[in-house]
């Protein structure tokens, strides 16, 4: 039996320092970063990774509390968190039956045909730690699918996180910045 050591993580830091969408997003992280000085809030991006999305890099504001930080875990199903829908409601049908089985797609449809009607924003409360709110929105990268996902998390945040808040007409902007640079690239 074979098990992960420490040496993975040369494989693995190589890989991410290689990955554009995470040198092009930083900028844009940081400035909504620069929004949120007064809140407690996390900006994360993710990339999805077989039926997970996994958090390949994170910021935070001053005021967000340590536990909060240390509680986010780094990989998810893509079903069950913000992010992850707002990328697999830009996937076909068929390519999400492909990526998750007949029971986790009946539960997760209603949801994604939500996220589209809401222009590909995904709002999640209380979904990985009570009181913690999120609002994602997918990036592409020359293709009609998402590749990827920035996420704003903030605590007891539900109304800086809504649709028509100033905070999603940045994080929709930002995205459309990083996927028109990624499409450059």
């Amino acid at each position: 039996m074979f098990k992960s050591g420490p040496e993975s993580l040369f494989y693995s830091t190589q890989y991410l320092n290689r990955l554009n969408i995470r040198r092009v997003a930083l900028p844009f992280m940081i400035e909504i970063q620069k929004l949120l000085t007064e809140k407690q809030a996390v900006i994360s991006l993710s990339i999805p990774v077989r039926d997970h999305v996994v958090l390949i890099e994170r910021i935070w504001t001053q005021l967000t509390p340590l536990n909060v930080l240390m509680d986010l875990s780094d990989q998810y199903l893509i079903d069950k968190i913000p992010s992850g829908l707002a990328i697999l409601a830009t996937y076909t049908e068929e390519n999400c039956r492909m990526l998750l089985d007949a029971e986790r797609y009946a539960a997760v449809e209603p949801r994604l045909r939500q996220i589209c009607d809401s222009q590909g924003f995904c709002i999640g409360v209380n979904e990985q730690k009570i009181g913690l709110n999120s609002i994602a929105y997918p990036i592409f990268n020359g293709r009609d699918e998402g590749s990827g996902a920035l996420v704003i998390a903030g605590l007891d945040a539900e109304d800086e996180l809504a649709l028509d808040s100033m905070l999603a007409g940045h994080l929709k902007r930002a995205c459309e910045n990083i996927s028109g640079q990624l499409n450059y690239l």
